[in-house]
């Protein structure tokens, strides 16, 4: 009997799927690293109060570090660039959720638009609640060793919670109505002391990723038309014309707090990176041999890896 082609045998071999959605095992490993990603990030600006974003002090003490010779406070160098660049984890997870999505979509086929809103929205919205209540548990139980150890009452204490040192938690009744609907980062004026900053602070993610829920069975239409390719360019267009809109009105018209997080938190601002990971999925479920071409050569993997740096 004769060998099967390179082709034949790569297609004979097991995949990281399980279950009945063929998910790729995989993907969600490194979806879940991205998110721990983000989560030490925050630990470490909590623990080291250093301005979210000013990473030029890092990039230049790791330089410095390295020049002199000094081995092991470069690694430790090192790891802080990481940890200060931590909240780059969440567009890698909403690059990688596109991918996920549209790699399902190609596999299994995409539901009716309903059926796919409440089977999506069933998964995250039970965990994001937890979440919420998680946090409440954790203020009551903080309040409660303040008062047995600083005495004064419930009520002053629980206010007298802190985040990260610096803020307090000040959470009221009706910041926990407006955290159970997802959407607090774009309808509460009190976004600078209430609840948006301190309760849902770390949630805030899922708000995105459900605007990318609400949009993927359409872009998926896009994206069979026109292709890959063109898709991503349209993301990368509209991301760019988006912000080059907002940016200069935004100062003018809006305080920065309030400027920053629509320019953060509005999938029209960032659909760049959900529309990569939806074009990477669509060539990875319908052009695997083609793809498993341009990855042949450690030095292909590098070029990759530069541009997607870039």
């Amino acid at each position: 009997m004769s060998k099967p082609s390179g082709v034949a045998a790569r297609a004979a071999q097991p995949t990281a799927e399980s279950g009945p959605s063929a998910r790729v095992v995989s993907i969600d490993i490194l979806r879940g690293l991205a998110i721990l990603w983000v989560m030490v990030f925050h630990l470490w600006e909590d623990m080291t109060l250093f301005p979210v974003g000013d990473t030029p002090d890092l990039y230049s003490s790791f330089r410095d570090r390295v020049l002199e010779g000094r081995l092991l406070p470069a690694l430790t160098s090192l790891g802080e660039l990481i940890l200060g660049q931590g909240y780059m984890g969440v567009p890698l997870f909403m690059t990688l959720s596109g991918l996920s999505l549209t790699m399902n979509a190609h596999r299994s086929g995409e539901p009716g638009i309903l059926r796919g809103y409440a089977a999506r929205f069933r998964r995250i919205l039970p965990v994001y609640w937890g979440g919420v209540l998680l946090i409440l548990a954790a203020v009551a139980a903080v309040a409660l060793l303040q008062m047995l150890l600083d005495g004064g009452s419930y009520q002053h204490q629980w206010f007298n919670v802190r985040v990260g040192v610096l803020a307090r938690a000040n959470i009221h009744w009706d910041d926990v109505a407006w955290a159970m609907t997802v959407v607090p980062w774009v309808f509460r004026d009190e976004f600078s002391d209430h609840l948006t900053t301190t309760m849902v602070g770390s949630l805030w993610f899922v708000e995105l990723l459900l605007q990318y829920y609400l949009i993927f069975p359409f872009a998926l239409i896009l994206l069979k038309k026109i292709g890959p390719w063109y898709f991503a360019l349209a993301g990368v267009a509209i991301t760019v014309a988006a912000r080059s809109a907002y940016i200069p009105w935004s100062r003018e018209s809006l305080q920065a707090a309030d400027a920053l997080r629509y320019f953060e938190f509005l999938s029209l601002f960032r659909a760049s990176e959900f529309f990569i990971g939806m074009s990477i999925g669509c060539l990875l479920a319908s052009r695997r041999n083609q793809v498993a071409e341009w990855v042949k050569s450690p030095l292909d993997v590098g070029g990759l890896l530069v541009i997607g740096v870039m």
